[in-house]
């Protein structure tokens, strides 16, 4: 979904919201991803405190939950690396604004070919930011009217970005 999504030629101005949406959904995630990091490195701590208390307090229950919560922790940081994830879609941001900058001597056509080129190497986005990602952009553009309703896991996963 981009701000632009309607019929008829696309406008220069529209062109420019798509950047702007492109930008600030990679924003999100970066945002996203580097506050699950956080999390996944805190809880962890947390976790290896816990299971080092339980067993000196002798309480094996929850040393073992402890150990688990270390363990999926841990599984979750080595299979998607959200750090990494964070810092990829860092970049695509930076390529989605040097766009904008050379944007005002483009035709919409040229913008929006321009968009899709790097987009095609872009860190893969969640479906769960796309709706408040537009949100923000038609909202910020001054086009309340064009806000959709977002659903509790949208509006969630959007208060933690």
């Amino acid at each position: 979904m981009e701000p632009s999504s309607s019929a008829g030629p696309l406008t220069h101005y529209q062109a420019l919201l798509d950047i702007d949406y492109a930008a600030h959904l990679a924003e999100l995630h970066c945002r996203l991803l580097r506050r699950v990091d956080r999390i996944i490195v805190w809880l962890g701590l947390a976790g290896g405190t816990t299971s080092l208390a339980s067993a000196f307090a002798a309480t094996p229950v929850l040393a073992g939950i402890g150990g688990a919560v270390v363990t999926v922790l841990s599984l979750y940081a080595l299979a998607f690396r959200p750090a990494e994830a964070a810092e990829a879609h860092a970049a695509d941001k930076r390529k989605f604004l040097a766009l904008k900058a050379r944007a005002s001597t483009m035709s919409p056509e040229k913008i929006t070919s321009a968009l899709a080129r790097i987009q095609i190497d872009a860190q893969s986005t969640w479906d769960c930011l796309q709706l408040p990602a537009y949100n923000d952009v038609v909202t910020s553009a001054g086009r309340p009217e064009a806000v959709q309703k977002t659903t509790r896991w949208e509006n969630f996963i959007r208060a933690i970005a």
